[in-house]
């Protein structure tokens, strides 16, 4: 039996991020310095690659495709597996565009 699946290994592809990290801002008052934790949001596209592909059957005989998915840049670390439907077709303008979105509205956010 020939299974085609959408993507193949190797297939690259952008996803938004859009993560919350916290700057030191500093207020001097009557001769008194307060400091106090504001928090900041980045804005960033990252670059995902297909490493592996997983086809399962289930017991009702519907084929269910999974992608084994790695950072580009960290190709050692341990792939995340993904359905089909969850990968995305931005490009990296595109990524950074939802991403500034969130950070907009002050909200983190890891698409797939």
């Amino acid at each position: 039996m020939i299974i085609e699946t959408k993507y193949d290994a190797g297939h690259q592809f952008w996803v938004p991020r859009c993560r919350k990290t916290f700057k030191t801002e500093t207020l001097t008052f009557e001769g008194e310095e307060w400091k106090r934790q504001v928090p900041d949001f980045h804005a960033y596209a990252k670059k995902k690659e297909i490493v592996g592909i997983d086809i399962r059957i289930s017991a009702n005989n519907n084929i269910m495709i999974f992608y084994s998915v790695v950072d580009f840049d960290k190709k050692e670390d341990l792939s995340s597996s993904y359905a089909e439907c969850d990968i995305t077709h931005y490009s990296e303008e595109e990524a950074i565009e939802i991403a500034e979105k969130y950070k907009m509205n002050q909200q983190e956010y890891f698409g797939n």
